[in-house]
């Protein structure tokens, strides 16, 4: 039983890492701001440095519209080419000293056929929103809605993401419910730093004045 168990966990994991390499490939040849991905092996993926920060550990933006636009038009983008990031949050982008945009991981992304599109589109708006209004304290109703978007070139066909059997669906809602479990605990975290690390600035500017 075990070492059965074993071997399911081997492949699971070496189909994620092929999966998101494909992915990677498809939408880097397209344009799309991705990683520019070299080689796969198993579950590790060989990509090209991407020089910026992860967006959850950006403290103020310059052009926070302009980002928040930015980032409505590439889930829109991906909408167009038929995909879902279902995971698009400030955990999985990275922004640069230029404030220019890279989408990380993507295994988990699905069809715009899916069943529950609408619903994991949904989602990934309203992380955005959700995040730039506790950040960057910047709220707007300017968002893209999935039956607004038409699908002009079909690279979820192309990437078999299309026609979820129940089976990869009920996979795909575990990895993003452990995800979303997992970042909620790391937000939780970097707030609290950031609220010791303030309070740590007020002592030592009361120590200052006297």
């Amino acid at each position: 039983w075990y070492q059965r168990r074993v071997r399911e966990a081997v492949v699971s994991t070496q189909s994620t890492g092929e999966r998101e390499f494909s992915f990677l490939k498809a939408l880097h040849e397209r344009g799309y701001p991705v990683p520019e991905p070299v080689s796969w092996n198993r579950h590790a993926i060989v990509m090209k440095l991407v020089q910026g920060y992860p967006l959850s550990q950006v403290k103020t933006i310059t052009n926070t519209a302009k980002v928040y636009t930015r980032l409505m038009d590439l889930v829109s983008r991906l909408a167009q080419m038929g995909l879902i990031h279902g995971d698009f949050n400030e955990f999985n982008l990275m922004i640069d000293d230029r404030e220019r945009i890279t989408v990380i991981d993507l295994p988990q992304m699905i069809s715009t056929s899916h069943a529950n599109a609408e619903y994991y589109f949904d989602r990934d708006v309203e992380c955005i929103r959700t995040w730039f209004r506790k950040r960057y304290n910047f709220d707007s109703d300017d968002r893209p809605y999935l039956s607004d978007i038409v699908c002009e070139s079909a690279v979820d066909v192309e990437m078999k993401a299309s026609g979820y059997s129940r089976d990869l669906a009920s996979q795909f809602e575990e990895l993003t419910l452990k995800k979303e479990d997992e970042e909620e605990g790391e937000s939780d975290n970097y707030e609290s730093e950031r609220d010791e690390e303030d309070e740590e600035s007020e002592g030592e500017d009361e120590e200052s004045e006297e």
